[in-house]
């Protein structure tokens, strides 16, 4: 992550403080919660932490993430949460309404006391000193197969943009599964487009797979190209519960029969969903 200005902080708090409120909205509603998760994960972060920052200042005690190659690097972590604390006293839309039937003002009174956000800007300039250990934040790279953390250890665990490249459904969900407690919830934001791969949003589909392969042979990661249906399916065969999916749909650039024929008995509703936000429970 490059080191940038106040204007680049302030636009990179923002985006992480919408990030977080539509994960604690989409995971706190649908689980039946009444309060907000302790101990939460992230699943690839990307180039910050900010989204953690957030969950931190919101009320989150520990917040640990993971990443299968390093993206963050040190530098303009202790900015964000300046700028993040703001958002939150003034109770910022994100563009959604401030949740503040979850974050109350008397949650937020002792989730903001001073001595908090202290320990918080003491977590991310440890970040920023390349100290990646921490107790209240942490960065793990590379993470592999039973290394998300101890079994129950979450009540939360989420990803944003980052299982769109896990061609492994299975061994992820059942790894998060394995990490939540029995009640706890994961909230997963996933793009199935074509992430800038083929002109049209879904022209990763007309490909085949033998094509496909040599296209991402030499990459750490790539699309995966897993439908919304195959993630459901994952989910549930590792023990969670869809509570909801919340899909953004685009009408699909070419027929049917010009698909790949892996992707020709795609149902209409998943040809058309170019993202989708999902939570599930762990029963």
């Amino acid at each position: 992550m490059k080191r940038v200005g106040s204007e680049a902080h302030a636009l990179q708090a923002k985006y992480c403080y919408g990030v977080w409120l539509s994960h604690l909205k989409n995971s706190y509603q649908p689980s039946g919660w009444d309060e907000i998760p302790k101990s939460v994960a992230e699943v690839g972060p990307g180039e910050a932490l900010g989204v953690g920052l957030a969950a931190l200042i919101s009320g989150v005690e520990r917040y640990r993430t993971f990443d299968v190659v390093q993206l963050v690097e040190p530098g303009n972590h202790l900015p964000l949460v300046d700028q993040l604390v703001e958002l939150f006293r003034n109770r910022e839309p994100s563009p959604q309404p401030f949740p503040s039937n979850i974050l109350t003002d008397r949650h937020l009174e002792g989730a903001m006391e001073p001595g908090r956000i202290a320990a918080i800007r003491e977590a991310a300039a440890a970040i920023d000193d390349g100290k990646y250990g921490g107790e209240m934040l942490s960065y793990t790279v590379p993470w592999v197969t039973g290394g998300l953390g101890r079994d129950g250890e979450y009540d939360l665990v989420l990803s944003q943009a980052a299982l769109m490249y896990e061609p492994n459904l299975e061994m992820i969900y059942a790894e998060i599964s394995r990490v939540l407690r029995t009640g706890g919830c994961t909230s997963n934001q996933i793009d199935f487009s074509c992430a800038g791969a083929t002109k049209d949003w879904d022209g990763h589909r007309l490909v085949s797979d033998s094509i496909w392969g040599l296209l991402t042979a030499r990459r750490p990661y790539y699309v995966s190209r897993r439908s919304p249906a195959e993630h459901i399916r994952a989910m549930e065969e590792a023990g969670l519960k869809v509570l909801a999916v919340e899909r953004t749909k685009r009408a699909p650039s070419c027929d049917r029969n010009a698909l790949s024929p892996r992707f020709r008995d795609l149902s209409a509703e998943d040809r058309e969903t170019s993202s989708a936000l999902f939570a599930a429970v762990k029963n």
